[in-house]
């Protein structure tokens, strides 16, 4: 029996938010293998379920990611950082938060390339998203009248990060 009812690409998702928690449950599942500590019919599907997780943990590790210029009018009014770079993962039909809104406003752009060389990734888009969002990414204004804005990133911080070796692409929507 497979513990998921559900192709890699709807599990692909969960996956992506939570990469710790993947290992850990698949590590654990592989633990159980051949000890007898499961019902019989758990332990036929284990093979499958592990197989189901890692097909999804490698769509995860293969979808592209986005960035956007990201302006906090919160972090602004009260002292923080205001202006950044927030990075998506896009996995499937959705938008995975790699580097995003912090309590102290948005991560600075020399911070975001740090993360990104850390993370090894080499190559990112970016786009206006339009007015009714993309893939779940859209500027708003909050009930207290702050606003935080996501817009395509500007020449002068895509060179940026082509010097810190990232390619950037531009896409339409």
């Amino acid at each position: 029996m497979n513990l998921f009812k559900c192709s890699p690409e709807v599990l692909t998702p969960f996956i992506a938010r939570s990469p710790y928690q993947y290992e850990a449950i698949r590590d654990f599942l592989i633990s159980l293998k051949g000890k007898g500590v499961v019902s019989n019919e758990i332990e036929g599907g284990l093979e499958k379920t592990i197989a189901l997780m890692e097909k999804a943990d490698e769509i995860a590790k293969n979808s592209e990611h986005f960035a956007f210029s990201i302006y906090d009018g919160w972090a602004e009014r009260t002292g923080g950082i205001e202006e950044g770079l927030a990075v998506f993962q896009k996995v499937g039909d959705d938008m995975v938060t790699r580097i995003g809104l912090e309590s102290g406003g948005v991560c600075e752009i020399s911070t975001a390339v740090e993360l990104l060389k850390k993370q090894g990734i080499k190559r990112i888009f970016t786009l206006d998203p339009p007015i009714e969002g993309y893939f779940g990414v859209k500027s708003y204004t909050d009930e207290d009248g702050d606003s935080v804005t996501y817009k395509e990133i500007d020449n002068q911080t895509i060179e940026y990060l082509n010097e810190n070796g990232i390619e950037v692409i531009r896409t339409p929507r």
